[in-house]
């Protein structure tokens, strides 16, 4: 069993979680050192929560500002804009737990520099001695969440069964509530690789219904402007699928909501519900079968169905 919490020093902590006695004990076991520790993933203060995952599982079980997504990590911090995920490098639940011995001391840093970060990271899982400097963890994707000020215990919240898809939601500082798909970005990274391939049939390639076509705003007497500026900075080719002609501003509009290429670019929400009233956002929850997200801030409280009744 692991928990990972984070601190009010931008620190992530990964514990591994000792079996527990099935009989009354006079003492409890301490654990004194975390098994992976880092302070470079984020740039703000981490709400401080303690979810936890048991090894060979894979649902999350409690989320918050950090938590586990399977072997990942989904984590968010004040000033960021942003949440993340990412992993920790060697690490599996399935493998067999680390023995305490193995967690590393304050004196085995490993500067992260190298990957872009400042801070330091400690890990059980990545040997520290070795030729260069190790990866002790990669970023994978982050999703946007603007207008947040500088607000603490913000909350997001993942729905994650099986046979469901697995949802992100949160809500910022101005009552918009963002929600992300993650079944979509695989599926857009497998319609994507059909399109580019040259041998691939396009006249019978048919789009989820979730990739929209986008109207020009040069055809209404505006001009096209891309609203992610990373994106804009390469930009997209459009292409032709079964006869239909997909311009490169919808290309674009597509790549900013679904592409995972780029794990410095945060993905655009793929739905946004906007609330009557403005207000701060603390905690987005689910029910068990994800027919309801709950959405608490300040003295409002709203309830989203998530799908529609069925005449």
């Amino acid at each position: 069993m692991y928990s990972i919490s984070s601190g009010p020093m931008l620190i992530h902590l990964q514990w591994t979680v000792p079996s527990l006695p099935t009989h009354a004990i006079d003492t409890p076991f301490q654990v004194h050192y975390p098994h992976f520790s880092t302070t470079a993933v984020h740039s703000g203060i981490v709400d401080w929560w303690v979810p936890i995952s048991r090894e060979r599982a894979v649902p999350v079980l409690i989320l918050r500002s950090v938590s586990f997504y399977g072997d990942q990590v989904l984590s968010r911090a004040c000033y960021d804009n942003a949440i993340v995920l990412w992993r920790i490098e060697g690490f599996s639940s399935t493998d067999p737990p680390p023995r305490y011995s193995e967690a590393p001391t304050p004196q085995a840093v490993i500067s992260s520099s190298s990957e872009g970060q400042g801070g330091f990271t400690r890990s059980a899982f990545v040997p520290a001695i070795s030729p260069g400097i190790p990866t002790q963890y990669t970023r994978l994707l982050e999703f946007h969440t603007p207008r947040c000020a500088e607000q603490f215990f913000m909350r997001f919240k993942l729905h994650h069964v099986p046979g469901q898809h697995a949802v992100l939601a949160f809500c910022n500082a101005a009552g918009s509530i963002f929600f992300w798909d993650f079944t979509r970005l695989t599926a857009y990274r497998e319609v994507m690789e059909r399109l580019c391939n040259s041998r691939q049939d396009k006249t019978t390639e048919q789009l989820p219904s979730w990739l929209r076509s986008v109207r020009r705003k040069s055809e209404a007497g505006g001009r096209f402007t891309p609203k992610n500026k990373a994106a804009s900075a390469s930009p997209v080719q459009g292409c032709s699928v079964n006869g239909r002609n997909i311009s490169s501003e919808t290309m674009e509009s597509w790549t900013t909501r679904y592409s995972m290429e780029d794990p410095q670019r945060p993905l655009l929400a793929h739905k946004t519900v906007s609330a009557p009233d403005k207000f701060v956002g603390r905690q987005v929850g689910w029910s068990p079968g994800g027919e309801w997200c709950v959405v608490v801030g300040g003295s409002v409280v709203l309830m989203l169905k998530r799908w529609a009744m069925k005449s």
